[in-house]
């Protein structure tokens, strides 16, 4: 009786702790010192019987052999159901892996006008003609020509309170699928709000930051105070779909945990952190953006979260909040699915207001317009998408299929490739970062 590690499995050590990976599967097991031992000898010598592991782990720790056999064997046996080993004594465990295209489904972009002029806005919102805009009949004739069902309609803008009609655009969008919308906050009133609430499942308003001077240096004088009063409102109405939307930039990042307490002195128990986007008025700041320091930044929020969270179970106290980052790759890691793409060309479409439809949000570039729904159906202009594009899954991008890791972060971001190497197929310039970022959170 043999026993060998899976052909897709292979060992990494990060900081000293030992991990079984899963590259096909994106499945990983953490390892402790003996474990490590254990998966090393196994990679030393390929068929090794359990008794010859038995006799090599005895030699190794000075110790009698019946006194590791039980705890090897338990430790072995769970490694095979995993499938990270096989043995010849049952068959090799196939366990066919979840593919996820992340892709979070429409974002329908009902206006660029806006009230506000963000210094980083990727979208490069601000006064703009309406009369481009998609009107409520052509909406619907978009909805009612979709084939696959929507997993999320995002509703975004420029500010999407600006349309008169707004509820009657989120009214006929709930009758599609789930209803995200977007907004400043800084328009609106309690009865516009508790109408809002009737319909989505969740609104997030935009604050950048816990102290108002910076917000407002970010997004103009005077915003920070509407919005603040405006997610105060929603709060009394219903907390439970309300979340703080923040975007940090290279040239300001807020005190995490004093954004996290902030959000909870309003009745805010959600915040949503956005990945910067060096397109629109953000492209001046491309180069400035350093991952790795978003990176830590945003664990000194996880680790306030957790601590807390203990505290108040010592004390049989209920505490709940949720972080939610963009492009942190914990879903990614901890998730047990892997991850094929973001969903671009997949279950991903972003439909800007004047009816142009693009791969998605952050590519809206004149190059990349796959049609408009105003001179052609949605169907027929996915299906000359599918043509015109290569397949953006990761396993097969020249530059990442053969990545041991690919699967855990799904190839990053598609527009910030191209930003970075004028290549929609591209490598992110922080492809290093990212494998450091999956093995950081295997190992934690």
């Amino acid at each position: 009786m043999v026993i060998e590690l899976n052909k897709d499995v292979i060992i990494k050590k990060h900081n000293n702790i030992g991990l079984l990976i899963n590259t096909e599967q994106a499945r990983y097991r953490k390892l402790n010192s003996s474990g490590l031992v254990i998966a090393e000898f196994l990679q030393e010598s390929p068929k090794m019987s359990r008794d010859e592991l038995f006799a090599k782990l005895s030699n190794h720790y000075c110790i009698p052999k019946k006194l590791l056999v039980d705890d090897v064997n338990k430790f072995l046996d769970e490694l095979i159901e995993l499938g990270f080993l096989k043995d010849s004594s049952s068959e090799e465990k196939n366990i066919v892996p979840n593919d996820d295209f992340t892709g979070n489904g429409l974002w329908l972009k009902v206006t660029n006008r806006c009230n506000l002029k963000c210094v980083y806005c990727y979208a490069n919102s601000g006064t703009f003609d309406s009369k481009s805009e998609l009107s409520i009949e052509e909406i619907e004739s978009l909805l009612s020509t979709m084939t696959e069902p929507i997993k999320k309609i995002i509703i975004t803008g420029g500010e999407p309170l600006l349309r008169y009609d707004i509820l009657d655009i989120i009214r006929l969008c709930n009758k599609y699928g789930k209803v995200q919308l977007l907004t400043n906050g800084t328009l609106g009133d309690a009865e516009l709000y508790k109408n809002i609430l009737q319909l989505v499942d969740s609104i997030q308003i935009s604050i950048d930051s816990d102290i108002s001077e910076y917000h407002d240096r970010n997004r103009g004088a005077g915003s920070f105070e509407k919005a603040v009063n405006n997610a105060k409102i929603i709060s009394e109405i219903d907390n439970s779909k309300l979340a703080i939307a923040m975007t940090p930039t290279p040239k300001y990042k807020p005190d995490i945990v004093d954004m996290i307490k902030f959000c909870q002195s309003i009745g805010v128990y959600q915040l949503h952190i956005n990945r910067f986007v060096p397109y629109g008025r953000a492209i001046k700041y491309e180069d400035d953006f350093d991952l790795q320091e978003f990176y830590n930044w945003v664990d000194k929020g996880y680790e306030y979260i957790y601590e807390t969270y203990v505290s108040y179970y010592k004390q049989n106290r209920k505490f709940n909040f949720l972080l939610d980052v963009a492009s942190d790759l914990n879903r990614e890691v901890y998730s047990t699915n892997r991850k094929c793409s973001c969903g671009i060309n997949h279950n991903l479409l972003s439909i800007d207001c004047n009816g142009d439809v693009y791969l998605c949000p952050s590519l809206h570039k004149k190059e990349l317009i796959l049609g408009n729904i105003k001179e052609k159906s949605l169907v027929d202009i996915k299906l000359d998408s599918k043509k015109r594009f290569k397949s953006f899954s990761v396993g097969d991008l020249d530059k990442c299929k053969d990545c041991e890791l690919k699967y855990f972060c799904a190839g990053g971001c598609r527009a910030i490739a191209l930003n970075n190497t004028n290549d929609l197929y591209g490598v992110e310039n922080n492809c290093a970062v990212y494998k450091k970022r999956i093995l950081d959170l295997m190992v934690r």
